[in-house]
């Protein structure tokens, strides 16, 4: 029973992790499609000062790293989820 409850709390606790990743990646993804079309239109990028376009560039490579780190994150939070589900599978 107290291993049933230990099994099931990890599968939970990797799934929150999973959850929290995804959702963070959506915002940044977000985030990052904002900032791609501000530097790709014609006309906001006409209204931008040379500084500002460099810093916008700047924040999207920056975003574009933390969401590949992100999908790293989410692909081995997904596998941990897998190895649990198949260990508990193939324990009953």
């Amino acid at each position: 029973m107290k291993m049933e409850k230990y099994n099931t709390r990890v599968r939970q606790a990797i799934s929150e992790r999973y959850v929290v990743a995804t959702k963070e990646k959506c915002k940044l993804s977000k985030e990052y499609e904002d900032i791609f079309v501000r530097l790709q239109s014609g006309e906001e990028k006409d209204k931008l000062s040379y500084n500002k376009y460099i810093e916008l560039e700047q924040k999207a490579d920056e975003l574009n790293r933390k969401i590949s780190e992100l999908k790293i994150e989410i692909n081995i939070w997904d596998q941990a989820r897998e190895i649990c589900l198949n260990i508990a599978d193939a324990m009953l």
